[in-house]
């Protein structure tokens, strides 16, 4: 299993130029789990490479061909 994160970009809005890497922060406020701390993740996400990024085609995740941000 692995974790899927969609980035959708609203029609007129853009990723400004020259943005390289973006802080992805993931807070769980599910209330549901066993006693614990509370999940908090902070993680860097390269835009210039396509290293790490794959494409839905339709049928199957596949390597991305170009970076998000070139």
């Amino acid at each position: 299993m692995y974790p899927v994160l969609y980035i959708t970009i609203g029609p007129g809005e853009r990723i400004a130029g020259g943005t390289t890497q973006s802080v992805i922060r993931v807070h769980d406020t599910y209330t549901g789990y066993t006693a614990g701390p509370p999940v908090n993740s902070e993680a860097i996400a390269d835009l210039t490479s396509t290293n790490h990024w794959q494409v839905w085609n339709g049928t199957a995740w596949v390597t991305a061909s170009v970076a998000p941000a070139p």
